[in-house]
């Protein structure tokens, strides 16, 4: 199972600290045009400690630890959620680059200085959400590989993929490999007229929108439109304070989770 993460967890690369980095630089540029105005370019400065995290053109100034902690608020999201959300490349490429920092720092340091022991705590916590929101994204992508790419043909050009060049590449090659394996396998051992593909897989996997998760609400939202499951009109409109927890359907919220109003949690 391992080796199905190891080519998109090794095709994300260590950041020049000399240069904008383009989040589809190592990707065939004419095969992924798409994606190239979609995705942010980020610069990264540790002149004074801080990150320059550029996404949507609009360049922001973070610290390590707001770094590491929309990492966290980003693998929460994706851990429980259960659509594929917007991609995070920006985040985890600048997560890496301190991964690194951190490292040359523990290398450098006396023998003997009891901190080295507490960064090392601090590194493998890092190292672990960042590994786990990549290791929960290919899993989605496996899964849904179809209904994502069929949703990323079909949306708009100012709409950001949620897919980063490299995860495109991946589900791209993995749902030719499975429908490979499938003609191989099954229907070139059919009757001719039962050999096309598209109607033999008669439901392509979806996520489930209607999927109840917990959340806490980053800022006061108002007019919250519920509607109501059993189609006899009782839709309900819903104000959230600031702090809140709820439980409820994640189909109604899941705009506020990819802007950030709401956290999963």
């Amino acid at each position: 199972m391992e080796s199905q993460y190891s080519s998109v967890l090794s095709s994300i690369r260590p950041i020049n600290t000399d240069e904008s980095s383009s989040l589809s630089s190592n990707t065939n540029e004419e095969e992924y045009t798409h994606h190239q105005a979609a995705t942010g370019v980020f610069s990264s400065n540790h002149s004074n400690g801080a990150e320059h995290f550029d996404e949507d053109d609009e360049e922001e100034e973070i610290t390590p630890a707001e770094l590491i902690e929309k990492l966290q608020q980003s693998w929460l999201n994706e851990k429980f959620s259960p659509e594929l959300l917007e991609h995070k490349t920006p985040v985890v490429e600048c997560i890496i680059e301190q991964i690194k920092h951190m490292e040359n720092n523990i290398r450098s340091a006396k023998k003997g200085d009891f901190r080295i022991a507490i960064h090392k705590l601090e590194l493998d916590r890092i190292k672990y959400m960042l590994y786990s929101y990549l290791r929960i994204r290919i899993k989605k992508i496996e899964q849904f590989a179809s209904s994502i790419l069929e949703e990323d043909v079909r949306r708009h050009s100012n709409i950001r993929s949620k897919l980063s060049a490299e995860e495109f590449a991946y589900a791209s090659e993995y749902l030719k490999n499975v429908r490979a394996h499938l003609t191989s396998s099954v229907l070139e051992h059919l009757p001719s007229n039962l050999q096309d593909l598209n109607e033999a897989v008669a439901t392509v996997p979806r996520p489930d929108m209607d999927k109840f998760v917990f959340l806490k609400t980053m800022d006061s939202i108002k007019g919250i439109l519920i509607d109501d499951m059993t189609n006899d009109g009782r839709n309900e409109i819903i104000d959230m304070d600031k702090d809140d927890l709820y439980i409820m359907r994640y189909n109604p919220i899941k705009s506020y989770v990819n802007s950030g109003e709401i956290q999963l949690i």
